[in-house]
């Protein structure tokens, strides 16, 4: 399953914890026929990502046959990933809802950035995407060696 999440929007969030997934994503979802999906926490970053929700079983599936309940660093790996996921519909009005914790763990309070990641969308806090992306920036001898690895 293939789904363009591209771009950079910007909202907030409502004191529901509501917030709106843009509408080029939302037809994006509706084309493929999703109307769940999965939020969690971000594995590397300090965001929420926000899964399609055929996309995070898939994920669920492989991890599940890949990992082995007895190794603690699969287990802490596998709890560090599931622990705060969440499945999520996109309600009549194209929101979804955050949790407490995941709004917590991402220091988000009202505005926040959304940003398309091709198989995933991305809510960050303003100034924390900003920090992150002051401190992880990529050399231009860096981008061009991977654009020429991964790009077809």
């Amino acid at each position: 399953m293939f789904i363009d999440f591209i771009g950079q929007f910007q909202y907030n969030v409502d004191s529901k914890n509501r917030v709106n997934i843009p509408s080029r994503f939302r037809k994006s979802l509706t084309e493929k026929n999703i109307h769940n999906l999965v939020i969690s926490k971000g594995i590397d970053e300090t965001c929420i990502v926000i899964y399609p929700e055929p996309q995070w079983e898939d994920m669920m599936h492989k991890l599940n046959d890949s990992i082995s309940s007895l190794r603690q660093s699969h287990k802490i790996f596998l709890r560090q990933i599931t622990r705060f996921a969440s499945k999520c519909p996109i309600d009549s009005a194209g929101r979804i809802t955050l949790t407490n914790d995941l709004l917590e763990y991402s220091n988000i309070s009202k505005e926040v950035v959304i940003v398309g990641t091709l198989k995933t969308i991305e809510i960050w806090d303003p100034e924390t995407l900003k920090k992150h992306d002051e401190e992880n920036q990529l050399s231009k001898d860096d981008f061009n060696s991977l654009a020429n690895n991964i790009i077809i």
